[in-house]
């Protein structure tokens, strides 16, 4: 099935994978062309091809959930192409370096023809804020080059390669984690408002100044140096690296119940907490970790938290009034928030609640320094206060089906 044309007046629009039991597969050019209607837009993982221009003119849409970025999932990560940038979406042009651009285009490259330099410039609107890419391995080169509106980032999980310049000068901000990621090219990252990273060991190659000009990110590679492969000034700039960044279940102070291990505290101060999915404290054999207990992290020093697939519920106050933890990297699978469990966590910028937690408690992340949450699940309750006094706040999302706030 093809969507030629869309002639309705809805404001959110989805686009269903089947229609009469056929998936959908292509959009045509223009289809949705000059709607002034459209505030958000989903295209599902079926849609194998894009053409161009759909979007031209909808200059209110703040909001878009794609498959891919460009005409289809063969993106080019290692040089500019018309067809894979945001811009494909909405109308471009190259023009001449002698020449005026359109006045509040986007300049999202350039390229050279017939030995002169082109700028390529995108009729992106000011009012798309948010972009979510769901069934894409790979991030082309260019994609979102000076898409500085754009501040909320949902990114899919299988995402493998990271193009050269795809968030140079984005709003990208917050924190990333990418858990199949093999290599990054060239400016990637460059001038972002990313405050941490998490590289796994399958991140093979890296090219020189993937993140410079991002001068406040912190990094944990979980290789012990750096691969062969990653090149030369591929961290220039960077305030921090950590190596070797993997689970410190020896740092971590547990406690036995029935159901398993639960995170107590620290033995030692570390910056980086990495908790395992299981434990054995010699006496009661191996079991999962199930939980973090209450206030387990209050008032310490941890820059950044990872959570195990293993773990159910964070308890009340547990990183209360962590002023340095810059990145939580929640897993799926956990169920519950407990109430105050990053209150006043200042330095923490941005949030993903898992798509299967249940409660977030009251004034479960009060006064903290978010910028950005995106809440994944259909909570059956967010707490009162939940995010009361994030006076940073500026993009939330909110799962259907969110029955109590």
């Amino acid at each position: 099935v093809w969507i030629n044309q869309y002639i309705g007046t809805d404001r959110t629009i989805v686009i269903p994978s089947c229609i009469g039991g056929v998936a959908v597969s292509q959009i045509s050019s223009y289809a949705f062309k000059d709607n002034q209607n459209i505030l958000s837009l989903v295209i599902p993982d079926t849609v194998t091809t894009i053409n161009a221009n759909i979007l031209q003119g909808c200059t209110n849409i703040s909001s878009l959930s794609i498959p891919f970025v460009g005409k289809n999932d063969r993106t080019q990560y290692s040089y500019l192409d018309t067809n894979y940038i945001l811009g494909y979406f909405f109308e471009t042009q190259q023009v001449r370096y002698d020449q005026t651009p359109p006045e509040g285009w986007t300049k999202q490259g350039t390229t050279i023809k017939s030995m002169y330099e082109y700028g390529v410039y995108s009729n992106i609107p000011a009012s798309l804020t948010s972009i979510t890419i769901t069934g894409d391995a790979a991030i082309s080169a260019h994609a979102f080059y000076n898409c500085k509106n754009i501040k909320s980032f949902t990114l899919n999980e299988d995402i493998t390669i990271i193009g050269e310049y795809a968030f140079c000068n984005s709003g990208l901000s917050g924190t990333l984690y990418l858990p199949q990621l093999v290599a990054i090219c060239e400016y990637a990252f460059d001038n972002t408002d990313l405050s941490y990273i998490h590289l796994p060991l399958s991140v093979t190659q890296i090219a020189p100044y993937a993140f410079i000009g991002s001068e406040s990110l912190i990094i944990t590679c979980e290789a012990s140096a750096a691969p062969q492969l990653w090149q030369n000034d591929w961290n220039y700039g960077v305030a921090e690296v950590y190596w070797g960044v993997t689970p410190n279940a020896e740092k971590i102070s547990f406690t036995h119940t029935e159901d398993g291990y639960v995170v107590s505290g620290l033995i030692e101060e570390v910056d980086i907490v990495f908790i395992p999915n299981s434990f054995n404290d010699g006496i009661h054999g191996e079991a999962p970790v199930v939980g973090i207990a209450d206030y387990a992290f209050y008032q310490s020093s941890i820059v950044a938290v990872i959570t195990p697939a293993s773990l159910e519920f964070i308890g009340g106050s547990a990183f209360k009034e962590c002023d340095q933890l810059v990145a939580v990297i929640l897993n799926e699978g956990l169920l519950q928030i407990d109430s105050h469990a990053f209150r006043s966590c200042s330095a923490l910028s941005s949030v993903v609640i898992p798509s299967t937690v249940q409660i977030i408690g009251e004034r479960a992340f009060e006064d903290a320094g978010i910028v950005s949450v995106d809440i994944k699940t259909n909570c059956a309750e967010i707490g009162a206060w939940a995010f009361y006094s994030c006076d940073k706040l500026v993009n939330v999302k909110i799962a259907e089906g969110t029955t109590q706030i």
